[in-house]
């Protein structure tokens, strides 16, 4: 029988039920190699390595044949697109699901990225460790082995513009976009791609943030109700180039 993936709850009891010697439970960021044994681990770190680069000043992934209008913005290989993206609780919101389980619910604007993750019950924010980086996002529990998001982002975030905060049990992870207008197709690019929204949904997304575009860009009409005949412009790069405030 295969191991379940690790969720936000097991973290916790892994870290707070059973000894340190005897703690190194799952490592979370690994939910496609669960099922490997330790002896796998320096390979899967060497791929790692040679996958995904990550500094304050610099994000490298590994190649691909992803069509963007930022350079150097790539993909895992062999990404296998998901086929119906599924809708989150509210419009706009798109679920990640591992498992079955519901990993996050994020969502996107012309200048960030939105996430939620449900906390486990009975967890104050003091003991959430939420780090935002340049090109990564690690989000755990203090003191904790085990991360339960440990990935690269899809595309280079602002740090100091970004934050996060829990409200009703629910942490709220705001990732300002280094590139504004830049699509991103996911939130995360771990998970060997599965994240990735199928093309469908990628036009519905580009096509709330052109009406944004037009909105902010026209504040006399009302764009709510547009359609676009053929296929939607990019709304980083359509017509000169989306502005910068």
């Amino acid at each position: 029988i295969s191991p379940q993936p690790l969720v936000f709850d097991d973290v916790v009891k892994i870290n707070t039920f059973i000894p340190k010697i005897m703690s190194k439970g799952i490592d979370y960021s690994k939910w496609d190699h669960i099922d490997e044994d330790d002896s796998s681990d320096d390979e899967q770190q060497k791929l790692s390595t040679q996958t995904v680069a990550t500094s304050a000043s610099k994000c490298s992934m590994p190649p691909t044949s992803l069509q963007s209008s930022e350079p150097n913005l790539m993909l895992p290989q062999n990404v296998e697109v998901s086929k119906q993206t599924k809708e989150g609780s509210e419009k706009g919101r798109y679920r990640f699901e591992y498992g079955g389980r519901l990993i996050y619910e994020w969502e996107q604007n012309l200048d960030e990225v939105n996430m939620y993750v449900d906390a486990p019950p009975n967890i104050s924010a003091s003991a959430i460790n939420c780090k935002i980086s340049v090109a990564h996002l690690t989000l755990g529990i203090k003191g904790a082995t085990n991360n339960f998001l440990d990935e690269p982002t899809f595309s280079k975030v602002e740090v100091d513009s970004s934050s996060w905060y829990m409200s009703d049990n629910v942490i709220h992870i705001v990732l300002a976009k280094a590139h504004r207008g830049l699509t991103w197709e996911s939130a995360l690019l771990g998970h060997d791609g599965k994240g990735i929204v199928d093309p469908v949904t990628k036009q519905n997304i580009q096509k709330d943030m052109m009406l944004e575009r037009f909105q902010e860009e026209h504040p006399g009409f009302d764009f709510r109700d547009a359609n676009f005949n053929g296929s939607i412009p990019d709304p980083r790069t359509f017509m000169g180039g989306v502005g910068y405030r």
